[in-house]
């Protein structure tokens, strides 16, 4: 009987026509409706335990303020970053750095997560409003590769239980009755839960506290933070961050931009500072040899009883005014050069920015070259680790780039002495030339020339260390906020009602769907039975 009724529901269900088909679900009607109302309820359940989720958004306009700021006259950010998309997307890649989210961890405790039951089955989480904080040890967090729970309960008394479990499921604190605070001796290491301002005495809490590291932590937000360039035609990047609670939204990306900015500021005034600190020593040891020459010049004209030799030496000056000029020149480029060696060889310097002889053209172009891979690596310093590939691939680039420029600089410098002697040896033909000169003019003039030097040398010193000075105290941030975090109207996730709608009409197919399937498993147990 039971094979034929399987047969005769077989026929039905295969029918071509399938009018018989219909007219079975419409018998079933109550069974459906009863399916869309049950189903309905689900949807209403879920709706009500899903938290509502909002999109978080911020705007941060690129910059390229280094331009007017760097202290380097031959370094254009823009040849660097080679166009605005390329600037957007480094600095992009600089704002979502591990590194970045990691200090947003530590700042906000991101790695502490408070939920407080509400009922049987709605659970809310909170940010600043906890009623209980977890205190702990920063030492943990930077270590613990683990996920940590407590579950609390406090009664209208205040004695409060807490049972805590690590990631396997093992016990690792259980206390009962006790009052706030509360310590928990574990074998990761002390923690304290205690009453906030808006814990509220008198009524019962039960609550839910999960603790991570702050790698861990970081690791989260890297995966929910989401940045891009909504146009290739302007350096802008958009943050989005989706959060069930409006005010944490805004507080991780709010600190992810200032962050972001802070990094930058601080990393142009250790770039500036190192020129700056180098540029000191320089200055001390020049205004000594200053002071030097002019004392030198002072004690000839007394010794030799000359009150008036800058008239006599006006005549002299002006008869060997281009070969002396070009003296100067010659000899101050040449002592620029032994200067930016020096540096250059100093390991001290050895992955710092140096000044650009202005006025040797080919190592300029160099030395400018050279300084971009600094500025490089300095960015990816702030993001990468020190042993990492991209860090290694750039220091040898850094080396070899070292090894051109210094024997650049070496060729420059051979040429620069010897327009050197050059000049010297047309100065002394004019020498010869103007025997009638007094000697003790010949020898006024050459004390001079060398404090013209100096002097020259220790005024482009100042100039470079004034302009370090004022890139130091007004370090601007790359990153100008065109939009502070805030949170769009409409939710990111789908209204109750349109939940409800969407189970109700799961609903409707359930009954058909059953209807269908039955006689066909029948068949198939029947056939194998």
């Amino acid at each position: 009987m039971d094979s034929m009724q399987s047969s005769e529901q077989t026929r039905i269900v295969n029918d071509n026509g399938k009018p018989k088909f219909l007219r079975l679900c419409i018998s079933q009607w109550r069974k459906i409706l009863i399916s869309v109302l049950a189903f309905a309820i689900l949807g209403f359940i879920y709706s009500y335990i899903k938290p509502t989720e909002f999109d978080i958004e911020a705007n941060v306009l690129i910059t390229d303020d280094d331009k007017d700021a760097n202290l380097m006259q031959s370094i254009n950010m823009s040849d660097i970053l080679l166009g605005n998309s390329t600037s957007a997307d480094q600095e992009m890649a600089l704002m979502t750095s591990h590194s970045q989210f990691r200090s947003i961890s530590i700042a906000l405790q991101t790695n502490i997560s408070y939920v407080v039951r509400k009922n049987i089955l709605k659970r809310i989480r909170v940010y600043s409003k906890s009623p209980l904080m977890l205190v702990a040890s920063p030492e943990i967090a930077d270590t613990l590769r683990n996920v940590l729970t407590f579950k609390v309960g406090v009664n209208k008394e205040g004695l409060a239980w807490v049972k805590a479990k690590d990631v396997y499921g093992d016990v690792i604190a259980d206390v009962e009755n006790q009052k706030f605070p509360i310590a928990l001796d574990t074998d990761y290491g002390e923690f304290v839960i205690d009453k906030t301002q808006y814990y509220k005495p008198g009524k019962d809490l039960r609550m839910n506290i999960s603790y991570i590291g702050y790698d861990h932590a970081a690791e989260n937000l890297q995966k929910e933070i989401k940045c891009f360039i909504p146009s290739r035609k302007a350096d802008i990047v958009s943050v989005t961050f989706r959060a069930d609670n409006i005010d944490y939204g805004k507080s991780v990306v709010n600190m992810l931009v200032d962050e972001y900015n802070q990094q930058v500021i601080n990393k142009n005034r250790k770039k500036a500072q190192r020129i700056a600190d180098f540029l000191d020593q320089r200055i001390i040891k020049l205004a000594k040899e200053l002071s030097t020459s002019e004392s030198d010049i002072e004690t000839y004209k007394r010794n030799n009883n000359l009150t008036a030799i800058e008239v006599d030496a006006e005549y002299f000056m002006a008869k060997k005014a281009e070969i002396e000029t070009r003296l100067v020149e010659s000899e101050t480029t040449l002592q620029i050069l032994e200067m930016t060696r020096q540096m250059m060889s100093d390991p001290q310097y050895q992955y710092a920015m140096i000044p650009v002889p202005t006025d040797a053209e080919a190592v300029a172009n160099l030395v400018g070259e050279y300084n971009k891979l600094i500025l490089e690596r300095m960015k990816v310093e702030s993001s990468a680790k020190p042993n990492s590939t991209m860090m290694r691939t750039i220091n040898e680039q850094i080396e070899a780039m070292r090894k051109t420029v210094l024997s650049s600089i070496d060729r420059q410098i051979a040429s620069a002495r010897i327009m050197v002697n050059d000049a010297k040896s047309e100065a002394s033909k004019s020498n010869k030339r103007l025997g009638e000169v007094p000697s003790q003019e010949r020898e006024y003039i050459e004390l001079k020339r060398n404090q013209q030097i100096i002097e020259t040398l220790y005024l482009f010193m100042l100039k470079e260390r004034e302009q370090a000075s004022i890139t130091i105290a007004n370090a601007l941030p790359k990153g100008v906020i065109v939009d502070r975090a805030f949170a769009l109207i409409k939710p990111a996730t789908p209204g109750k009602l349109y939940i409800i709608a969407v189970f109700a009409f799961i609903g409707i197919f359930v009954i058909p769907a059953w209807l269908y399937i039955k006689p066909i498993l029948n068949n198939l147990i029947n056939r194998f039975l």
